[in-house]
């Protein structure tokens, strides 16, 4: 598993380098929003799924004995790093900033306000981005405020899963809730959002653990990016293959594979020699 997370980000990385070349022969740079290539939904999921592979290169980064190991980790970070600041994807980066705090600690916070930087900037360059997304915050605070309206005399049970996921706000419908939580408590009541906090709280404790008995903290990093995504975007959590598999239910799996065997290393994704 630690062979195939190198790989992967290598992997990413080439994926996202296309991404960027292929969409602006044909956009202007840098201020069209980009959409890589293979986006299943949304560039939003998108960045959301590459910001796993960033949060995966920088604890290479900082682990790797040899410095000549870690360069080789910043340049396919440096290119995930365009990209998720290049989709201008808000979600992603305040993913990246949970993810990477764990981290790096305070550093972390460096390296966020260079992608919001530059995402801000991008956003003004483009005036119909700003308008839609920056002035309204992409209608989010509606959105979360309709669905909790529309709660009312259904917080027991919910409407169940079949229920159309559109919601009405600002005179408007989009496509779904923007915010896994409250999707489940639209879906489940109160009772299906307390099995799913129960069940992200177990995850979350495992991962407490891998990184307080084996000072392994990518664990925590990646379930922590995937918890805020799911904050501030998306909808149902259990759905056909989507990104949301990468950033949400990949951390998981990993989580439940590695705490299992917290006597042995051989079957971590990463062995974590440093706790600084």
């Amino acid at each position: 598993m630690n062979a195939f997370a190198h790989r992967a980000i290598w992997i990413a990385s080439a994926a996202a380098l296309t991404s960027i070349v292929v969409w602006y022969i044909d956009h202007p740079f840098p201020s069209e929003r980009l959409q890589p290539l293979g986006v299943m939904h949304h560039e939003n999921k998108a960045a959301a799924a590459y910001g796993v592979f960033l949060i995966l290169a920088i604890h290479y980064l900082r682990t790797e004995p040899d410095n000549p190991n870690r360069l080789y980790y910043l340049l396919p970070a440096l290119i995930i790093f365009a990209l998720v600041a290049l989709s201008q994807s808000r979600t992603a980066m305040a993913g990246v900033f949970a993810g990477l705090f764990v981290l790096l600690g305070w550093r972390a916070i460096l390296i966020v306000l260079a992608g919001l930087t530059a995402n801000w900037l991008l956003l003004a360059a483009n005036p119909f981005y700003w308008d839609d997304r920056v002035a309204t915050f992409s209608f989010r605070p509606g959105i979360w405020q309709s669905v909790i309206e529309s709660m009312q005399g259904h917080w027991l049970q919910g409407y169940g899963y079949l229920v159309s996921q559109k919601v009405h706000a600002y005179g408007k419908v989009f496509d779904h809730a923007h915010n896994n939580y409250l999707a489940s408590l639209r879906d489940g009541g109160l009772p299906g959002l307390s099995l799913m906090l129960a069940f992200l709280g177990v995850a979350l404790w495992w991962s407490v653990s891998l990184y307080r008995d084996k000072g392994n903290r990518i664990y925590l990093a990646l379930l922590l990016y995937g918890l805020t995504c799911i904050a501030m975007d998306f909808d149902r959590l259990l759905t056909h293959p989507k990104e949301l598999w990468f950033y949400f239910w990949l951390p998981i799996g990993l989580i439940m594979a590695a705490y299992p065997n917290t006597r042995s290393i051989g079957d971590e994704i990463v062995n974590d020699k440093s706790k600084s």
